[in-house]
């Protein structure tokens, strides 16, 4: 007989629904209509339409008719309008199935408290944990993605966000309850991470100042760490290109620790691609190698290779390659013996460094270059001057090589030789100068006793004319006395030098015959005959 035509609905706390009750043409109008609507609360019941009649209204047989809906009436939830009853114009009424559909229209609540999009934030870096508290009404909730921005789950009220630049972002979190949307937003400021980089163009030359250029990002003022060597260093600056000056010895690295800027954002290095840098040495090192001494005129030199640079000889005299460390070298001319002072010099772009090397070079005696003197013999001597030739250069040393002696001064080449016996002496005289072959010779000292003449021939033949001793005249403090047989004294004379030519101590002749006589001297006295024997046949 009547029907409840109305579309479900959906209001957020309250709203207006149109009902529409279509009733059957086969019946009688005028119509009547009450309706119910059922609620969380109960169920209000109440006349919808009294006296309808379709024919006038021109209207295809429904009734249409607005209905405010709140809260204030009506519980939260759904509510379900039916036709309780309807009555047509002969006064017959329609309940139950003679009466049908219903409509449902479902009232939200509007979530409230604690509903909150959360506090502003301000943080380092690009990214930040959103904090929103949604309201207890629903479990629907999101976040509003931005431009450039992205949300690990637009979904919860924590999601990460995070931004492609650093900036302030307005971020707006909604709850939906049905019908019913609420809207909060939060500022997020992302002040993004501090950046720096080091880097030098500085070289020094063993030691010298060296510029360290930084470039930092972000909000300065900024504090920067770095490290040099085995030192640290720091300072703060506004500038985005600051320079620092260290004045350094040997080659050091420098290395970026950490920059901080104004909102005590941080980020720290280690060892990452333009926050390391190196001041180069450029000084080189040099080794001329050690101080030598060689026979000769000429040296093969043996510097060290230069690890980096290149090394140059220099010095008196000539050198085959003065850019080869194994340069031959010969010094300007000189006798005997000569030190020189070669410099090895080994540059890199400006800088140079030098190492020395003392060279002594000894010349090579030769045989004839020195005399040990002419082998001697000596008659009942104990010592004597020996009489090498000084030699040219080089150091002469006197040796016994046989028999007696010993050697006064062993360098002196007029040495004295001392207690000597009798027989040979040999002796040998060498001169050594440096490293070179020593070149020796030897002399023969041979000591005699003296002979015992017995006779001599004074007749001016050029034969055996003097009375020789050999050896009186080295006999210090000698005499000779000559006697007849009868004892006389008929010669007589000190330091003999064997020139006594038979005759008197004035000079008158002796005859021939027998005679005696009396050598002595220091250490020596000879007694014998004598015969003067003047004609030979």
């Amino acid at each position: 007989m009547a029907e409840i035509i109305t579309p479900d609905a959906e209001f957020c706390e309250s709203g207006e629904v149109t009902i529409q009750i279509k009733f059957g043409e086969d019946f009688d109008p005028q119509f009547d209509a009450w309706i119910s609507i059922s609620h969380a609360g109960g169920t209000n019941t109440s006349s919808f339409v009294e006296n309808y009649d379709p024919s006038s209204n021109d209207n295809n047989y429904t009734y249409s008719r607005t209905l405010l809906l709140d809260n204030l009436t009506y519980s939260y939830g759904e509510l379900i309008i039916r036709i309780d009853k309807a009555i047509d114009g002969n006064g017959t009424e329609y309940t139950g199935q003679d009466v049908g559909g219903s409509t449902t229209v479902t009232l939200f609540k509007t979530p409230s408290s604690p509903f909150t999009a959360g506090d502003d934030i301000a943080t380092c870096g690009l990214s930040a944990t959103l904090n929103a508290t949604p309201g207890t009404e629903s479990n629907s909730y999101n976040w509003e993605a931005l431009a450039g921005t992205s949300l690990s789950d637009a979904n919860i009220t924590n999601p990460l966000f995070t931004a492609d630049e650093d900036g302030t972002y307005e971020l707006t979190f909604t709850q939906t309850n049905g019908a019913c949307r609420v809207s909060d937003q939060v500022s997020v400021a992302l002040w993004g991470q501090p950046s720096a980089t080091l880097s030098t163009g500085s070289e020094i030359c063993g030691t010298g100042d060296a510029e360290i250029d930084f470039e930092l990002q972000g909000y300065g003022p900024w504090e920067v760490h770095y490290s040099y060597g085995t030192e640290t260093g720091q300072f703060t600056t506004s500038d985005n290109n600051p320079t620092q000056i260290h004045t350094l010895t040997g080659e050091t690295s420098f290395q970026l620790l950490s920059v901080t800027d104004v909102n005590d954002c941080s980020t720290s290095y280690t060892n990452e691609p333009g926050t390391m840098a190196t001041v180069v040495d450029l000084l080189p090192t040099a080794n001329a190698g050690n101080d030598r001494e060689v026979c000769g005129k000429e040296v093969t030199l043996s510097a060290a290779e230069p690890p980096i640079g290149t090394g140059t000889w220099s010095g008196g005299g000539s050198f085959g390659n003065n850019n080869d460390k194994n340069s031959l070298f010969e010094p300007d001319p000189f006798t005997g013996e000569v030190s020189k002072t070669l410099t090895w010099t080994v540059e890199n772009k400006d800088c140079a460094v030098s190492d020395h090397l003392v060279v002594t070079f000894f010349e090579q005696l030769a045989d004839g270059d020195i005399s040990a003197g002419e082998d001697t013999l000596l008659y009942q001597q104990a010592s004597y001057i020996l009489d090498a030739t000084p030699p040219p250069f080089g150091v002469g040393t006197w040796t016994v090589i046989a028999g007696s002696g010993l050697i006064s001064q062993l360098n002196d080449p007029k040495a004295e030789l001392t207690q000597l016996d009798f027989g040979q002496t040999l002796l040998r005289w060498t001169v050594t100068n440096g490293l070179c072959e020593p070149v020796w010779q030897e002399v023969g000292i041979t000591v005699q006793g003296l002979q015992n003449p017995t006779g001599f021939s004074p007749n001016g033949d050029g034969k055996n004319d003097l009375f020789i001793i050999p050896g009186a005249e080295f006999i210090e403090n000698n005499q000779l006395i000559v006697f007849n047989q009868q004892g006389s004294v008929v010669y007589k004379t000190a330091n003999y030098q064997n020139n006594w030519k038979g005759t008197k101590q004035n000079g008158e002749v002796l005859p021939e015959g027998y005679y005696y006589y009396v050598f002595s001297g220091k250490g020596v006295e000879i007694k014998d005959y004598l015969i003067i024997k003047r004609s030979i046949r």
